[in-house]
């Protein structure tokens, strides 16, 4: 079993409080993926407000409280060792919060870190394991403003109204993208304690958002961190100051943070993304400029409407049996009405379309250059 780098980090600075060496890149990408583990056990009595991190472990070393809510689950040494540490463990975890609605199509969490006396770091759950989770994703490339959104905005104003502290903000894949949109439409006073944003992989935005002057307040502070062969991060439109790095990981597995590589307290970076990253990055741009708004949406809730009905709720239950899985999801897009299903299949001849005309305008860039 590979060793996350987060593991060696922690053995070789985890010893260290945060006042005697300062907050680096290793912690924030840490900050981030804490924001994955599940703290309902630590809060369920409705009486706790606050506790250590390294308190909080022991409360989830209980049988069946660890609940690490990535696709891939798992790292239960690596993250107990993380609150166990000098480093992490005095950390104070508060104001937890998390809502899941299928009404809504929502699935957000947050969670406020208090590093220390001076600073806190909010923190925001990228998707988890649900399938309402994934669709939402998708709702970002329909329209700006939706549920998990406007939840973003609110915890970032409800924690920053409840302590005077710097704040640092932060998450992965959606988590960043929430981060983002939340930074920058809470209060300008509150943007003014902002320290830093990092989006950690997290896709961008549709372009009426980057063009609003609250976005503008809050741009040069916005840090994008992304593997060599991102896919997630680099949905949509997102200009800001990018760190491509690297991971030990390869193609789509590069999202995983467990697997981005750390030297030291730093990232080991890379002078450019692959170029399968960068096919697939123009080909759905190419693909979304295609489509009006309504096309995207009309296609995005009709495909995960057959998923719901085919009694699919999570996306672990696809993998375990996915030959079943899409079978029952071809089943039931075999109920949709004719107009339905052609519209979708429309759709899908523009992603084909828009991945040929890429590879071209790539054959034309290698061989002829422009006078």
């Amino acid at each position: 079993m590979k060793i996350s780098p987060m593991e060696t980090y922690i053995r070789w600075r985890g010893d260290l409080k945060f006042s005697q060496a300062g907050f680096n890149d290793a912690d924030n990408l840490i900050f981030a993926a804490l924001s994955y583990l599940d703290f309902s056990p630590v809060f369920s009595d409705g009486k706790t407000e606050e506790m250590k991190l390294k308190d909080c472990a022991d409360i989830l070393e209980q049988p069946g409280a660890y609940n690490l809510k990535t696709l891939e689950g798992g790292y239960e040494e690596t993250v107990k060792m993380i609150l166990r540490s000098v480093r992490f463990g005095g950390v104070t975890v508060r104001k937890y919060c998390e809502i899941f609605s299928e009404e809504d199509q929502t699935q957000f969490s947050a969670v406020e870190f208090e590093i220390d006396s001076w600073t806190s770091y909010i923190s925001y759950r990228g998707t988890d394991n649900t399938i309402i989770g994934w669709q939402e994703d998708f709702h970002f490339a329909c329209s700006t403003g939706t549920e998990g959104q406007r939840e973003a905005a609110a915890y970032i104003t409800y924690i920053a109204d409840h302590t005077d502290r710097p704040l640092r903000i932060g998450g992965h894949s959606k988590g960043g993208h929430l981060a983002i949109y939340g930074a920058a439409m809470c209060r300008e006073d509150i943007q003014n304690r902002i320290l830093e944003v990092v989006s950690c992989d997290g896709p961008g935005f549709r372009d009426d958002f980057l063009t609003r002057k609250e976005f503008e307040r809050i741009h040069e502070k916005i840090l994008l961190i992304a593997p060599e062969a991102s896919f997630i991060g680099r949905l949509m439109k997102l200009e800001c100051s990018t760190r491509i790095i690297r991971s030990s990981e390869s193609m789509f597995q590069q999202h995983n943070p467990y697997s981005w590589c750390v030297i030291g307290k730093q990232f080991e970076t890379c002078p450019k993304f692959t170029t399968l990253s960068t096919y697939l990055d123009n080909t759905l741009d190419t693909w979304l400029a295609g489509l009006s708004d309504k096309e995207r949406l009309d296609t995005v809730d009709m495909v995960f409407d057959c998923i719901h009905k085919a009694g699919i709720r999570t996306v672990a239950e696809m993998s375990a049996n996915p030959i079943k899985a899409w079978n029952a999801i071809l089943n039931e897009l075999k109920e949709v009405d004719p107009e339905a299903q052609q519209h979708a299949t429309d759709v899908m001849k523009k992603l084909a379309s828009a991945g040929t005309s890429v590879i071209w305008d790539e054959v034309k860039g290698a061989f002829w250059k422009d006078e």
